[in-house]
């Protein structure tokens, strides 16, 4: 089985493994833009080994990107004889003629694996090495006894980097939880969390059907239910992290082309959502709408509402200042009224009591018992705002009926004046 990996511009693909157990390149490489195979620079000889056939040849190694240095790890697999614990290192950084392999050597501290786990956890700057199959059957070419899952092995992105001047330093981790069960040609990846999603497999006798987690910060197993999948198990598959929280698998070689994992709730279908705005997006931007649709709705109503406030105050205040213009000019009129004598002459009888020797009747004015005319203005304008007094008639001349008289006029006999002069009104 032939690993596979992409370089960091996700351009290139790099395919690794042997050609019919002969040759010197243990990779192809494809270019996805010019969508083109090229071969990558020949692995340069093992160290301490001779034979070409046990330097080149490579059956089902495990591979991976360490995408901050930009160098392909390839571990593991096996050789015409045996299984391996070679590793290599190859730069890749977009371009097959830049190329180059940095190390090809034994790992002493890491077991001989075949179709190992190898995956770069971007979180924790490492490369994880687990699984695989430590027996193989000779005469059938088949594994006969694989690895447990409690003990790990990580390679540090500094050792890869340095290779070239000092051997890579694998580093054992011991992990917990409830352990998977040894199996081989399961698959794995990275989650966006930096935790590792392990599915099926099989044993020495048949497939699995199960899934796992592995936290890469306590290095901790856990089972992970997924509904839908096959419950005749699965092996021999692939899985790719692809956008908006799905895995994709090939599904072996048995059912469908493809399959989905939908991490979101764990679902295993044969759908794949084409990249574009998820459903909880859309629900989002839907809701976003409507409440600036109704946040602008809202505030032209409230608008409205404190125009319609502002014209009633307005008019209010017109209707109370036309009220006061209208009191005011009410309360003249009043005032006027109460200053301006009424126009009407009283009445008054000849024998009714009166402390005035004149008593006015119908207009004409009786000074002891004689009718003489009265002549006093009633009203005139210039009286308006005066307060009312007694009118003194004129002074005319002797011969007039109102002539003023002297003292001694009136003891001779004149018609005596009276001592307040009455007008009705």
């Amino acid at each position: 089985m032939a690993p596979g990996a992409r370089s960091r511009d996700r351009r290139l693909f790099v395919l690794g493994g042997s050609r019919n157990n002969v040759g010197h390149a243990p990779a192809l490489v494809y270019d996805s833009i010019g969508q083109t195979w090229s071969q990558a620079p020949n692995l340069p000889p093992k160290e301490g080994v001779a034979d070409v056939m046990l330097n080149y040849h490579r059956d089902s190694p495990g591979m991976a990107l360490d995408f901050r240095s930009s160098i392909l790890v390839q571990f593991g697999g096996s050789n015409a004889t045996s299984v391996t614990n070679d590793l290599t290192l190859l730069i890749v950084d977009g371009s097959t003629g830049l190329m180059n392999w940095t190390y090809s050597g034994s790992l002493n501290s890491v077991p001989p694996l075949f179709a190992p786990i190898v995956l770069y956890i971007p979180r924790n700057r490492q490369t994880l090495i687990m699984g695989g199959c430590d027996q193989m059957d000779v005469g059938t070419a088949t594994p006969s006894h694989c690895a447990t899952f409690d003990t790990l092995y990580t390679l540090s992105t500094e050792s890869v980097a340095s290779a070239s001047a000092n051997p890579p330093f694998m580093v054992n981790v011991v992990a917990n939880g409830t352990l998977p069960s040894p199996r081989f040609l399961p698959c794995a990846v990275v989650l966006p969390d930096s935790n590792v999603f392990m599915m099926g497999g099989g044993n020495l006798t048949s497939p699995l059907a199960d899934a796992w987690i592995l936290d890469t910060q306590r290095w901790t197993w856990s089972k992970r239910d997924i509904r839908g999948l096959p419950a005749g198990g699965i092996m021999g598959h692939n899985c790719e992290m692809a956008e908006h929280d799905q895995i994709l698998s090939n599904d072996d070689f048995m059912r469908h082309p493809i399959s989905v994992i939908k991490t979101a709730n764990w679902t295993w279908t044969n759908k794949y959502s084409v990249p574009g705005l998820a459903t909880g997006v859309k629900v989002g931007l839907a809701l976003s709408i409507i409440v600036v649709v109704g946040a602008i709705l809202a505030g032209l109503w409230i608008r409205r509402r404190r125009i319609k406030m502002a014209l009633e105050k307005t008019q209010g205040k017109e209707t109370n200042t036309n009220r006061s213009r209208r009191s005011r000019r009410s309360g003249t009129n009043q005032s006027r009224s109460r200053d301006i004598p009424d126009r009407r002459h009283r009445r008054q009888l000849p024998d009714e009591e009166s402390s005035h020797d004149a008593v006015e009747m119908q207009g004409f004015e009786y000074h002891s018992g004689e009718r003489y005319h009265n002549d006093a203005p009633l009203y005139s304008d210039s009286m308006e705002s005066q307060e009312y007094e007694h009118y003194d008639p004129p002074n005319y001349d002797q011969h007039s009926p109102h002539s003023r008289h002297s003292p001694g006029d009136h003891a001779a006999g004149s018609p005596k004046r009276s001592s307040s002069s009455t007008i009705a009104v």
